[in-house]
């Protein structure tokens, strides 16, 4: 099986995290080339365009959040304008967040991050604020560490606490499992199946 090169475009450091171990469950040899991240979807929304005609030349995975927007449908062709996908382009949507995919391996998360596994969502894809989600339950969480640096300190404005990427790295890294979370999740399931069956 010949290698495809690929480049990544994703939001934040957890996406492009899960992006790498996603490709590294695969059957395919992907051969990650770029790896572009400017912190949340403003960036990605700004460039689409150029991304899509990129990848007559190579092909690129792009992963965002759908946030608040009806369906992935929807963005997709929202920003894109109306130019036609190119099918070198793997334009991939986290319902509704990555976080969800994150939450979707729900034993695995459960022991990480020391929380009862009858309060994680079974359908994360439904769940309207993961993130937030994700924070209420480490809030539960029996290691004091955990807490400190995922949930927001009180009386703090900020949404997240002052360590928030480093456990979910670790637990991204360490213990969770694409095939897992994936009986969990659709959108992650379409994802995986999407970089399986994908033809250069």
């Amino acid at each position: 099986m010949s290698s495809i090169p690929i480049n990544l475009v994703y939001e934040d450091v957890l996406s492009g995290a899960i992006l790498e171990k996603i490709l590294d469950h695969v059957e395919a040899d992907y051969i990650v080339g770029l790896r572009l991240s400017k912190n949340g979807f403003g960036y990605i929304k700004k460039n689409i365009k150029g991304f899509n005609r990129a990848a007559q030349g190579s092909p690129y995975l792009v992963l965002t959040d759908l946030d608040q927007t009806d369906c992935p449908i929807t963005l997709i062709q929202d920003w894109l304008g109306g130019q036609p996908k190119h099918p070198n382009l793997l334009f991939r949507i986290a319902v509704r967040e990555v976080e969800s995919w994150v939450l979707a391996d729900t034993r695995a998360f459960s022991d990480f991050f020391a929380v009862d596994l009858a309060k994680i969502p079974q359908n994360p894809d439904q769940v309207n604020d993961p993130k937030q989600d994700l924070i209420n339950l480490v809030r539960t969480s029996k290691q004091k560490d955990l807490r400190q640096a995922i949930v927001p300190e009180k009386g703090s404005t900020a949404k997240v606490g002052k360590d928030y990427n480093a456990p979910l790295l670790k637990f991204i890294s360490q213990q969770w499992r694409v095939r897992e979370a994936m009986n969990q999740s659709n959108s992650l399931q379409r994802t995986v199946l999407a970089l399986e069956t994908f033809q250069f």
